[in-house]
C-alpha cells in the first residue's frame, strides 16, 4: 500500500513555510524510498472538507496516511527533528490498523470499515513480524511480496468474536471488502503448482490480487481512463491529447 505524507501549513506563517522547506530537502534527498508521494496542502487556501476529513486544527501539520485513508499518525507543531524521526518511523512502518481506531456506531459498521481498510487485509495473531499463532506464521510465509494491511484480533476481543460471522477461524483474508477465507482456501488457490514451486504460487495469488483489484478500478466510473499524470496535469503527449478529446 503506497505511503504519503500531507504536510497542511499557512504561507503566511513562518514555521509553517519552514517545515515544507525541510520536507521538500528531505524530499530531494530520496532517503525515504517507500514514502511514494508529499503532499504541501495551504490550510488557508483548500476546502474546509479536507481539514474536517483530516482533523486539521493548527498548521503546521502533518498527516501520514497508508492508501488515501488510513491515518497512520497525524504530527501537529514546528519540532523539525520530532517531524524528521516520524518520517523515519513511517518509512519502515507496516501497513496496520491505527491503535486509536474512532469509534463504530455499531458492530458490523466497524467490521465493514476495517475489511476495507486496504486493498488486501487480514485479520490475524499477532502482527506480520511476530505472528503469534503457527496458522498465522504459515499465511505470513505464503504471503511475502504481496502488500497487505494487518489487524491484531488478539488487541480487540470484540471484533475477534464479530468476525467469526463471516469465518469461524484464523487467520481470515478479505481482497476488495470480500472474504477470500482463512489458511486453506489460500493454501487451495495456490495448490496447482507443486511443492517445488514456491514463487510461482506467490506468482498465482498476486494475480488473483490484482485480477480482483483491475477490476475494481475499471469499474468505478462509467468512463475510466488510465493515464499518466492527472487530468490538470498530463504528464505524456498521448495523455494530454486523450484529455484534451474528452474535455
Amino acid at each position: 500500500m503506497d505511503k504519503e505524507v500531507l504536510i497542511f501549513y499557512a504561507s503566511w506563517e513562518p514555521a509553517g513555510v519552514q517545515m515544507v522547506d525541510m520536507i521538500n530537502e528531505v524530499e530531494k534527498s530520496g532517503r525515504f524510498v517507500k514514502i511514494k508521494k508529499w503532499t504541501k496542502i495551504d490550510a488557508e487556501n483548500c476546502e474546509s472538507s479536507l481539514l474536517e476529513k483530516y482533523k486539521v486544527s493548527a498548521v503546521p501539520t502533518l498527516v501520514f496516511l497508508f492508501g488515501k485513508d488510513s491515518i497512520w499518525r497525524t504530527l501537529e507543531g514546528a519540532d523539525s527533528a520530532l517531524a524528521f524521526q516520524t518520517i523515519s518511523e513511517f518509512d519502515q512502518a507496516e501497513a496496520a490498523v491505527p491503535e486509536d481506531e474512532e469509534k463504530y456506531d455499531t458492530l458490523e459498521t466497524k467490521l465493514q470499515q476495517l475489511i476495507r481498510i486496504a486493498p488486501v487485509m487480514v485479520f490475524m495473531k499477532g502482527s506480520p513480524s511476530e505472528p503469534r499463532c503457527k496458522f498465522s506464521r504459515a499465511l505470513m510465509e505464503i504471503l511475502q511480496g504481496i502488500e497487505f494491511a494487518s489487524f491484531d484480533i488478539l488487541r480487540d476481543d470484540e471484533v475477534r468474536q464479530g468476525l467469526k460471522v463471516y469465518w469461524p477461524t484464523y487467520p481470515q483474508i478479505y481482497i476488495q471488502g470480500k472474504l477470500l477465507g482463512g489458511l486453506d482456501n489460500i493454501k487451495e488457490l495456490v495448490s496447482s503448482a507443486s511443492s517445488s514451486e514456491t514463487k510461482e504460487k506467490i506468482k498465482s495469488l498476486k494475480d488473483i490480487i490484482l485480477e480482483l483489484r483491475l477490476k475494481n478500478l475499471i469499474q468505478k466510473a462509467p468512463v475510466m481512463l488510465f493515464m499518466k499524470g492527472e487530468p490538470t496535469a498530463p504528464r505524456c503527449g498521448f495523455s494530454r491529447t486523450i484529455c484534451e478529446i474528452l474535455s
